[in-house]
């Protein structure tokens, strides 16, 4: 379950052997746009900070403690990447793309999958560093696994928004070995509760350039919901990644709101609410 199922409805579509999401933010008098920002916000804390100072934040939020001048500045370090702070905002590019980020992670965690899930990597402190935007790491059985790369891209002018899939599958074309081989470096001399994983980590590159069976792909579009993908994704991705025509390797998750730039906005408002 997420939070995210109280203001979306979800259609499936099936397309040659894969599946893609399409995500729709609807509000109601019960799930209105300043609480989603506010859910939203919630998540970006919860997962950049650690725990001590995730708690204080959501104190403050609720009013019910007032934060101390060293808890707010320590909430402004883990803020101040891709977002900004008071009187020195990031771009809008860079606000709208961590705003993506986190409604694809927010989507990807919590969604059932017929594998169970081990690891997926969280969005980094600054959405403009080289590199892939999401692993995620699935366990097909006791000592098997299955992993999917994921381009994350955002969209809000009225024009069709069909470019970004074209985009982000090129992107995962032309460097998806190298955003493995950074992603994955940690990865490998972890000690991991799952047998075999750092080992599975270090085969991830080869397992991508031979199109591996176990080797996935994934591209996620958050949209002002005035444009649209006019063309199915799945056929976009397999123009680009032809090697990955097995059963599910390729995914897509498209989700369209109202307003998706002022929503943003009211995101980073929510996050500098007590500081």
């Amino acid at each position: 379950m997420s939070f995210l199922d109280n203001y979306v409805t979800l259609e499936e579509v099936q397309e040659d052997n894969c599946l893609w999401l399409k995500y729709q933010v609807v509000y109601a008098a019960d799930a209105t746009v300043d609480m989603l920002a506010d859910k939203i916000a919630e998540l970006i804390i919860e997962t950049r900070c650690p725990a001590v100072i995730y708690n204080q934040w959501v104190d403050a939020h609720a009013e019910a403690v007032t934060l101390s001048d060293i808890q707010k500045e320590a909430l402004r370090i883990y803020i101040k990447p891709s977002i900004g702070l008071p009187g020195k905002s990031a771009t809008d590019n860079e606000l709208q793309a961590v705003v993506a980020e986190y409604f694809w992670y927010e989507i990807v965690k919590s969604r059932e999958e017929p594998e169970d899930l081990v690891d997926i990597h969280k969005p980094s402190l600054r959405v403009t560093e080289p590199g892939g935007d999401g692993l995620v790491i699935y366990q097909a059985d006791y000592e098997s696994y299955i992993f999917r790369l994921w381009e994350v891209k955002k969209h809000v002018t009225d024009v069709s928004a069909t470019s970004k899939i074209t985009k982000a599958s090129k992107q995962l074309k032309d460097n998806g070995a190298e955003y493995l081989a950074k992603l994955s470096k940690v990865e490998q001399e972890r000690d991991r509760e799952y047998p075999g994983l750092s080992q599975y980590y270090a085969e991830l590159v080869p397992k991508w350039l031979e199109s591996s069976s176990d080797a996935h792909a994934g591209v996620s579009l958050s949209k002002d919901d005035v444009s649209t993908v006019t063309t199915n994704p799945i056929g976009i991705m397999k123009t680009y990644l032809p090697g990955l025509n097995g059963d599910k390797q390729l995914s897509a998750i498209i989700i369209s709101m109202p307003d998706f730039a002022e929503f943003t906005k009211k995101v980073q408002r929510s996050l500098w609410k007590d500081i």
